[in-house]
């Protein structure tokens, strides 16, 4: 549904600057996703009885490897430029996390992660999610998925502690 721009509030209309959102009336949902999550790893430290992730301590054998990893996002590229979640358990605990979302960036997805918060969510952490997202396509929309992921990880972390 749409509505002109006069009857929305303020506080949702784009800003002067941004990137157009997607024309979502665009997108023949017969045939692509707008959106695909995917969850890496069922690996977390936290192990939240909310979480559907049925997270354990460790990494499962059964994930995909990173060359699979790029293989399932080269073919999610093929429905267009999709917007690509990566959650999990904690994706952090994946050791080419940052090569993962690097990798989907350079072709072309609108990547963006869920981490959990725990401990592994660092400053550094933080900047370099910022830079394995923007390294190939520094787009308002990307960098404001980025930033949105990075201020909810923050939030979780400074809620319920490192």
């Amino acid at each position: 549904m749409n509505f002109p721009l006069s009857t929305l509030p303020a506080h949702a209309l784009p800003s002067q600057g941004s990137a157009p959102k997607p024309d979502f009336g665009a997108v023949d949902f017969d045939r692509s996703p707008f959106l695909v999550i995917w969850e890496v790893t069922q690996a977390c430290s936290l192990a939240c009885l909310h979480c559907r992730a049925e997270a354990r301590p460790c990494r499962d054998a059964g994930e995909l490897t990173t060359k699979e990893a790029f293989a399932l996002l080269d073919e999610t590229r093929r429905f267009g430029p999709v917007l690509f979640v990566i959650t999990g358990g904690d994706p952090l605990e994946r050791p080419d996390i940052f090569d993962i979302i690097r990798h989907g960036a350079e072709i072309g997805l609108r990547m963006t992660m869920m981490p959990a918060g725990t401990r592994k969510m660092t400053r550094p952490t933080i900047r370099r999610m910022k830079e394995a997202a923007w390294s190939a396509s520094p787009s308002a929309w990307t960098a404001t998925i980025v930033k949105i992921t990075i201020l909810s990880a923050a939030w979780m972390a400074a809620s319920f502690g490192p």
